[in-house]
């Protein structure tokens, strides 16, 4: 129960006047609770409801001064009840209504949490690039303590990542046997084609109607990222950039989260491009449609943009049969 919500103890919030302010200001907390504030100097304490938050009701408008949780019973001071030098506030992480004091600045009441990425996070990650960039080709044996030294971490979060791995179809796991990288599935692929075909043509068409500024800029930025990229012969690089650039227009359609959706269905198909890509003029060309693309939206042509997105994302497919000819053992 958050502190501007109902659940006061003693009494239901109600809208206070200025003058109840004023008064509730000039009060402060009971001096029993004030000793127990000034005793947790700088460290969480658990503060026990007094006997106005249990109900005594001598606050300045007969309202208990202690705002209860309602998963507990342990009572936290109403901000407005300010102690000089402290503030107490509810974190969100701390349901339970354990009241915090410190020193000096104030505590924000939603204190953001700054997460950085886990070592699950981390494995998961790496392991997935590597894969998809085939620097683990399909049907590499995998074994965890090795990856695990390789990574820097404990062999939990490897597994946890294989685990991953293997909800998306990268990784095979045959249970007190063996763990390799799954073959590439080509109707996996193509139902990943679907997907990205259905929701990338609606993608560009809306930004062609809307008709960004902004989004022409982002574009011209990658795209020169890319000449760059293939200038040095760095295919892993320009995969990356790639995958960029379309992420960049479902971000600027404001769904970055279906790309999150469309890139958790595509390993199997990315492999195919990965494999493709190397072929003789083809990172060439798929920078050239980029380019054509971007014009198409800049200009608000939707039905061109349309055109020219459906021949690039089709590109590998016309291809198929010859990439499985070269990479028999990938398949």
């Amino acid at each position: 129960m958050g502190l501007g919500q109902a659940g006061w103890a003693g009494c239901p919030v109600r809208a206070a006047t200025a003058d109840h302010a004023e008064a509730r200001d000039r009060a402060g907390p009971p001096a029993a609770d004030r000793r127990r504030i000034a005793a947790t100097s700088g460290r969480p304490s658990r503060l026990r409801p007094s006997r106005t938050a249990r109900g005594g009701g001598n606050g300045p408008d007969g309202c208990a001064a202690a705002a209860v949780p309602a998963s507990r019973g342990t009572a936290i001071w109403d901000p407005r009840y300010r102690e000089p030098g402290y503030t107490l506030r509810m974190s969100e992480s701390q349901p339970s209504g354990r009241a915090v004091s410190r020193p000096g600045a104030e505590m924000p009441i939603l204190a953001p949490f700054g997460r950085r990425p886990s070592a699950s996070d981390f494995a998961f990650d790496s392991l997935r690039r590597a894969i998809l960039d085939l620097a683990l080709p399909p049907g590499t044996l995998l074994s965890r303590p090795g990856l695990a030294a390789r990574l820097g971490v404990s062999q939990t979060p490897v597994r946890e990542a294989l685990i991953r791995l293997q909800a998306e179809g990268l990784v095979e796991v045959v249970p007190n046997a063996s763990t390799r990288v799954a073959r590439i599935q080509v109707e996996s692929a193509r139902e990943a084609h679907v997907l990205r075909l259905a929701l990338e043509v609606e993608v560009v068409r809306r930004l062609a109607e809307a008709g960004d500024p902004a989004l022409a800029g982002t574009l011209r930025g990658l795209l020169a990222e890319q000449e760059a990229l293939l200038g040095r012969g760095d295919h892993a690089g320009f995969a990356a950039a790639d995958e960029a650039f379309h992420a960049a227009l479902h971000e600027a359609a404001g769904i970055p989260a279906l790309w999150d959706l469309v890139r958790s269905r595509s390993g199997h198909l990315d492999r195919l491009r990965r494999l493709h890509l190397p072929a003789p003029g083809k990172a060439a060309t798929i920078l050239q449609e980029h380019h054509r693309l971007a014009q198409a939206l800049a200009g608000r042509d939707a039905a061109g943009a349309e055109r020219i997105l459906r021949a690039h994302l089709s590109g590998t497919f016309a291809r198929i049969e010859a990439i499985r000819a070269e990479f028999p053992a990938y398949f």
